[in-house]
This record gives structure tokens, C-alpha cells and sequence, in this order.
């Protein structure tokens, strides 16, 4: 079983596809801290979906290692942390439900808990101005609702599943700067622990 306490490691990873014999990446080294703030950017096909895809174990490296704690991820333990990653990826899909169905989807949470997960996704005001709070239903084809919230709503919902680490895809590039690092500064106050 993984467990992140401390670190995530790439020790010189490098990753091809099978059909090809050029490397999206190469010979990378990094040391992410539990709880750290890292932001990746890079043209159009530099590799920081394959590196995403790496990190959330989606995909294995084809030279090098990646670790967690010094423990190398393998087929034996991918599962395990699974259970410790958030990926918000940049197109959310929503329901025709409530909004509080499409936040907790199957998990059972405390409404304690779920007040600070939907103000720390800085959906507060949006819910309070609707006539059935929570209990509003997404329209089909989320015509009731803009493309920032929808986002908020995929934020909230990679927090319910209580993370140790949030992967947010180009998640915020529809937001206004502002909104975007309200709720970077919120995750980082109200979840020290989250590494995102």
C-alpha cells in the first residue's frame, strides 16, 4: 500500500510510446514535497500531458523510476495510489442532477464537510443565489449553468475524495486570474496537506 508522506520522486524518467522511437521525455528529474504548489508549462506536445499521466500512474515510464516515498510504483501498487489522486481534467462531464450529486457523486460526506469543500471551490455565492440551493438540477447539456462553474464543480468534486494530491489539467484556464487564485489560495489554507 502507498502512502505519501513526504516525497514524490522522478528519478531520470524518459517515456516513448511503443510505435514510436522518439522520446517525449527525457532523462527528467524531480522531487515533489508533500503539500508544494508546482505548476507546469510548456508548448503544444512538449509532454505535460505524458508527464501528468505519469505522475497520476496512468502511464509508466519507459526508462527511469517513479517513486513515492522511495517506494517505486509498479502494477502491484497503482491501485493504492489511485486512491490518493485527484485528476481534474480540463473538460468536465456533469449530470442532469443536483448539484450536490454531481459534486459527491456515490461518496457519502458530512455537510460540514461539504460547506468547506464547496466554499473552498469558491461555489458559495453561485449556490446561494439558486432558488433550491444544493438541491438545484443541472439542466441536460448544462445549459443552467457557465463553463467556470462546471469547473468549480469538478474542483469540488476531486476534493471530496479527501486527496493527497490534486492534478488540475489546464482546469482553471477558463477562469478569471482572480477566481483561479482564490481557489488555489483556498485548497492551500483550507488542505495543507494536498500537494497540487
Amino acid at each position: 500500500k502507498i502512502k505519501f508522506l513526504d516525497s514524490i520522486e522522478f528519478n531520470n524518467i524518459s517515456f516513448r510510446y511503443k510505435d514510436s522511437e522518439d522520446f517525449i521525455l527525457k532523462d527528467i528529474n524531480l522531487k515533489i514535497k508533500k503539500g508544494k504548489f508546482l505548476g507546469i508549462k510548456g508548448n503544444s506536445g512538449s509532454g505535460k500531458t505524458t508527464f501528468l499521466n505519469i505522475l497520476s500512474g496512468l502511464e509508466n515510464p519507459t526508462n527511469g523510476n517513479f517513486t513515492i516515498d522511495g517506494k517505486k510504483i509498479n502494477k502491484a501498487n497503482v491501485n493504492s495510489w489511485f486512491n490518493l489522486v485527484s485528476y481534474v481534467p480540463q473538460r468536465i462531464f456533469l449530470f442532469n442532477a443536483s448539484i450536490e450529486e454531481n459534486v459527491v457523486l456515490d461518496k457519502d460526506v458530512k455537510d460540514e464537510e461539504l460547506k468547506k469543500i464547496i466554499d473552498t471551490s469558491s461555489l458559495s455565492k453561485f449556490i446561494e443565489n439558486k432558488e433550491f440551493n444544493y438541491k438545484e438540477v443541472i439542466a441536460e447539456n448544462n445549459t443552467n449553468i457557465s463553463g467556470g462553474q462546471i469547473q468549480r464543480i469538478g474542483i469540488a468534486r476531486a476534493l471530496v475524495k479527501q486527496p493527497d494530491i490534486v492534478i488540475l489539467d489546464e482546469t482553471t484556464s477558463g477562469m478569471q486570474i482572480n477566481m483561479e487564485k482564490d481557489i488555489i489560495l483556498k485548497i492551500k489554507k483550507n488542505y495543507p496537506h494536498i500537494t497540487l
